[in-house]
């Protein structure tokens, strides 16, 4: 399994190896897990290269600056018809714990705070 590595962490490849859904629990279903996510595959896929935009960006404007921990991501919900997500990622700073979210959906109530 191929995963991300950045700043101190190799938590992803765990998450994914271990928790995401089981393999065992796609074979039974295989339609149903194709169906609401796409294959498992797409998804770590997705969000593989969503962590390698981010994690780039993070250390471009952070001059590489230490992560507290491993990054987390989240699904957002694209609309009540189309049964789709898109993913966001929350970052926090090592030294001083800022932190920062990565969203290609507005989070109003985040801002300014």
């Amino acid at each position: 399994m191929d995963c991300i590595l950045w700043i101190g962490s190799s938590a992803l490849c765990q998450y994914k190896a271990t928790n995401i859904l089981s393999q065992s629990s796609i074979e039974k279903n295989p339609a149903f897990y194709n169906l609401s996510a796409g294959s498992i595959e797409q998804v770590l896929a997705y969000t593989d290269n969503l962590l390698a935009i981010v994690i780039e960006d993070w250390n471009q404007t952070t001059n590489y600056a230490a992560l507290r921990c491993p990054p987390m991501i989240f699904p957002l919900p694209k609309g009540q018809k189309s049964h789709a997500a898109e993913f966001a990622v929350i970052l926090k700073m090592d030294d001083d714990g800022d932190t920062v979210v990565y969203s290609p959906v507005p989070l109003p109530h985040l801002e300014n705070q």
